[in-house]
């Protein structure tokens, strides 16, 4: 089932492991919302660190024009593995598309918007387990 530990020592985990998967803070230039960092967080997470630089940019863009919604459908469009749809990725990516999109505007302060936890993708809740997946695991 893989390791165990303590909520506090998972958080801190979590929160470390977290930071390799967050360069688009270094790009994006407008105020983002906690959903939203999440959406673009498990983004990066799925396709790599490496994403913006490759390809993916145009996202990023899209963002910093205050465009989520052109933002949302480009994400929409990283759903194969191996050159075939896969539903399952399309799926995630609607989840992180929905979840960019709800959050605060690129002009809102992300302090104005409260996110529940059941906003997040289940992919996202294994925190509240304190199991770590072994993904996440150096």
């Amino acid at each position: 089932m893989g390791d165990t530990m303590d909520r506090a020592t998972a958080d801190a985990e979590f929160d470390n492991q977290i930071k390799r998967y967050q360069n688009f803070q270094n790009l994006v230039t407008v105020p983002l919302s906690e959903s939203q960092k999440a959406a673009l967080t498990s983004f990066e997470y799925n396709l790599g660190g490496g994403i913006w630089e490759k390809d993916a940019m145009p996202i990023i863009t899209a963002i910093n024009n205050g465009d989520l919604n052109k933002a949302g459908q480009l994400m929409q469009q990283y759903n194969k593995a191996g050159g075939k749809f896969v539903q399952g990725l399309a799926n995630r990516r609607a989840e992180e598309a929905q979840l960019l999109q709800q959050g605060a505007t690129p002009t809102q302060s992300a302090a104005s918007v409260q996110v529940e936890p059941a906003q997040y993708p289940s992919y996202v809740k294994y925190i509240e387990s304190g199991v770590l997946p072994a993904g996440m695991k150096e």
